[in-house]
């Protein structure tokens, strides 16, 4: 019926009592139902009354489109469920995991300098002890079975070698207060952030380490040397000897002369007359003379001379065992700091695995437990997140089909039905001005 709300209408009235609508809207609608109501449905005239609910409509459609745009904004706005795992579950673990890993990285490279320097040093303290014993070195003429010796003084080897073991306790001391400061100062920085997430928490240090073990040994002293230079005796007897022998020779050709003179001044050409006679004794006589005379020359300059010949000998002697004694102590000291070495690298070896284990303890009862906590605030604030987006999204969806049905089925409606009333009311008033003109 012509004077009857369509069903576009009743819709409309019914709006209110199925969705959320505002207050102004809702007075509306009511205020139209009311008109709806006090219209006479033959008399009734129904065009005003499309014309209010197609501005209401209108209206409708402009506050839930709104009401879309504010929901959006709102979406965009709030927290995202992905960006809330990821600030509190996956960028707080990476982080820690990076400040742990760099952590370690440092106490790696601290230690490693800290190797390399005491290897640097070491190779500087043996050289001071062979430089001391360089030039503190001194060898000793020893007495022998069989021939004579250089030695070295027992004291001297005993004081290099205390010498040695000093400076290594020292040095030793000193690398391993420097390396304990070295790799506490390493974790320093690198602790920061993780610290800021332990709310404080540091990282505890591993117990006092042992102390270094000093294996500087330079063993035995240097084996003695044996001395080819001559006692100065026997040096003294060959001279002697030499030079009494060539007076000999010398006097027995002196004598053999003095016979053939003396037989020729005889008149035996031959000489045979001295010679048979007292030539033999006279020759004895002569030569044993003549050794005689030159015997006490023969042991000064004899003196003279090997005293200088044997201090020249003896020189030589002692540069040589000096340089092998020199030898012999830098071996053993390359071979006891080298051992050294190795002491001391297996000594920051074990410091550093101790350092790795605290931060290993660190990690499982201060980091991973506040990690833990962080975590779990972080599954709630997702959990809340998601239901608030999933609310969101049911409200978006509901609003979005509303407009859907008030563009796309209730307004059409409305206008179609204003359309068809709009033309049956020109078709009275066609009809009546024709009847008033045939009258």
């Amino acid at each position: 019926m012509a004077g009857e709300p369509s069903p576009a209408l009743r819709a409309l009235f019914d709006l209110p009592l199925k969705h959320e609508v505002t207050a102004d809207l809702t007075a509306r609608i009511e205020q139209l139902a009311q008109s709806a109501k006090g219209t006479d449905p033959e008399q009734g005239d129904w065009l005003p009354i499309y014309d209010q609910a197609i501005a209401t409509t209108e209206a409708l459609i402009e506050d839930v489109g709104e009401r879309i745009d504010e929901i959006q904004r709102t979406s965009l706005d709030g927290d995202d469920p992905m960006e809330i795992k990821q600030r509190f579950l996956n960028t707080p673990r990476k982080e820690a995991e990076t400040a742990i890993n760099e952590v370690k990285g440092a106490l790696q490279k601290a230690s490693k300098t800290c190797i390399d320097r005491a290897k640097r040093q070491l190779d500087h303290v043996s050289t001071q002890c062979y430089d001391a014993a360089k030039g503190s070195v001194q060898l000793n003429e020893a007495q022998g079975e069989v021939a004579n010796h250089l030695v070295v003084e027992e004291s001297w080897w005993s004081e290099i070698s205390g010498y040695a073991l000093r400076c290594a306790d020292e040095w030793s001391h000193s690398a391993q207060k420097s390396g304990d400061k070295a790799l506490t100062a390493a974790t320093s920085k690198a602790l920061v952030k993780l610290m800021k997430l332990t709310k404080g928490d540091g990282l505890r240090p591993p117990a006092e380490p042992e102390a270094l073990r000093n294996e500087v040994d330079l063993g035995a002293a240097p084996p003695p040397i044996k001395l080819t230079v001559p006692t100065f005796m026997a040096a003294l007897g060959k001279y002697v000897r030499t030079r009494v022998m060539a007076v000999g020779i010398f006097g027995t050709a002196l004598t053999v002369l003095f016979v053939i003179l003396a037989g020729v001044f005889q008149g035996d050409e031959t000489g045979e007359g001295a010679a048979g006679g007292r030539g033999g004794a006279s020759s004895m006589m002569i030569r044993g003379g003549l050794m005689l005379a030159v015997l006490p020359l023969t042991i000064i300059f004899g003196y003279m001379a090997v005293r200088k010949e044997r201090s020249e000998q003896m020189a030589e002697a002692l540069e040589s065992g000096t340089t092998a004694t020199l030898s012999h102590t830098k071996k053993a000291l390359d071979k006891a700091f080298e051992g050294h070495r190795g002491a001391i690298e297996r000594w920051f070896q074990a410091r550093l695995e101790d350092w790795l284990a605290s931060l290993d303890l660190y990690w499982s009862e201060n980091v991973g437990k506040a990690l833990g906590e962080l975590e779990k605030e972080g599954a709630g604030a997702v959990a809340e997140a998601k239901l608030r987006q999933t609310k969101s999204n049911e409200k978006l969806s509901t609003y979005r089909s509303l407009k859907n049905q008030l563009s796309q089925s209730l307004l059409f409606d409305l206008k179609r039905q204003n359309r068809d009333l709009r033309a049956r009311a020109n078709d009275k008033v066609d009809v009546v001005e024709e009847n008033d003109g045939g009258r």
